[in-house]
């Protein structure tokens, strides 16, 4: 077996490899986007265990923008790993994660992050390879009665490519003195609407008070349930009126928004009638690379536990 890059297996092995894992099609046409337009691609993209021309797990590598106490920093991150089902519990991903560890190193990193849920087998695995929970993503549902009707200022629209630089812009607002997942690469939204992946220009909103954008959301919209899958908004705006102004293009009965927990949302949330979990399934992990930083400095650096800490699944693999 052999550790090899994406440009030395078959495309097609690689295809079916995420069809079976994830119902991920990473085409070689996607591919070649992600190479073209996501910055936190490495130039490798990802690699692959081999053997004997079979493709048997799979692991790629990103380096990550984020921000500190101590300023701008790129981390590792770990996407789209799995072992073909055929050859589990062989040891191909310790190998393959190993290697991935070795070329962040390699690049100078000192992290390395990723996003998972609890109820996967991945969980406990990345556990063992020194990964360690640092945030959740917390749910809130509600009857859409507590947030129809509500007093509302706000408005909603379908967000244009025209239109996604100025969320850009508006993210970096907001995120300006915090920390975490608080730094993106120009252009983001356009790109990763171009790329195709998870971020689906149809399902981004958005909010405007007047003529002046002061939020954003992924939303999706069906006749039972109604989901801000992610949501941005300027601090002075309140969540539960945000909320209403997304509600106004539904008439599902249940209302869910999914947020990171250390988000100050969710206090409000609460206090608004939401049912809320505080940790769900989800979480973000994160693990050091280098032998002098420990858990304590970790905590530090990025104010985990505190609400500077910012986190959305658009910018964690």
């Amino acid at each position: 077996m052999k550790i090899v890059e994406y440009d030395n297996v078959d495309p097609l092995s690689v295809l079916d490899l995420n069809l079976l894992c994830f119902r991920f099609a990473l085409t070689p046409e996607m591919a070649i986007r992600i190479r073209r337009l996501d910055k936190r691609a490495f130039p490798f993209l990802a690699i692959y265990a081999v053997d004997n021309g079979r493709v048997m797990g799979q692991t790629g590598v990103f380096r990550l923008p984020v921000m500190t106490v101590e300023g701008p920093e790129d981390v590792g991150g770990i996407w789209a790993m799995c072992t073909h089902p055929a050859y589990s519990r062989q040891g191909i991903g310790s190998l393959l994660i190993a290697e991935a560890h070795a070329r962040m190193q390699a690049a100078g990193l000192r992290f390395a992050a990723l996003g998972t849920s609890r109820h996967w087998v991945a969980h406990p695995f990345y556990q063992r390879h020194g990964y360690q929970d640092i945030a959740y993503f917390a749910t809130a549902l509600t009857p859409r009665e507590v947030v129809a009707g509500q007093s509302n200022n706000l408005y909603a629209t379908q967000a244009t490519l025209a239109a996604l630089p100025e969320a850009d812009a508006l993210f970096r607002r907001v995120a300006a003195g915090k920390t975490g997942f608080a730094r993106r690469h120009d252009n983001f939204l356009p790109d990763m609407v171009e790329i195709g992946g998870d971020v689906q220009l149809e399902e981004l909103r958005l909010l405007y008070h007047g003529r002046d954008l002061v939020g954003y959301a992924a939303v999706q919209n069906t006749p039972a349930l109604f989901k801000v899958n992610d949501i941005l908004l300027l601090d002075e705006v309140d969540i539960v009126t945000a909320l209403a102004a997304l509600l106004t293009e539904s008439d599902a009965r249940y209302l869910q928004i999914t947020t990171n927990n250390h988000s100050p949302y969710m206090a409000r949330l609460q206090q608004a009638g939401f049912r809320a979990t505080m940790a769900s399934l989800d979480v973000i992990m994160l693990r050091s690379l280098v032998t002098d930083i420990d858990v304590e400095t970790m905590t530090t650096l990025f104010s985990l536990g505190t609400h500077r800490f910012m986190a959305s699944w658009m910018d964690v693999t």
